[in-house]
């Protein structure tokens, strides 16, 4: 539970990161699509781990 936390509150600055580093808008649109990704992929194992308890 704590690691997924820390994984997302890891995960936003590096995503912001890119995000300033690459300015054209399929590059944006690739980065933006994969946070989101791997977002909801940490937001379901939580909530998997939370139903194990």
């Amino acid at each position: 539970m704590k690691g997924s936390i820390f994984a997302l509150i890891f995960f936003i600055p590096v995503c912001t990161l890119l995000l300033l580093r690459f300015k054209g808008e399929w590059a944006q649109f690739i980065i933006i699509s994969t946070c989101v990704f791997v977002a909801l992929h940490i937001r379901d194992y939580v909530n998997k781990n939370k139903e194990k308890e």
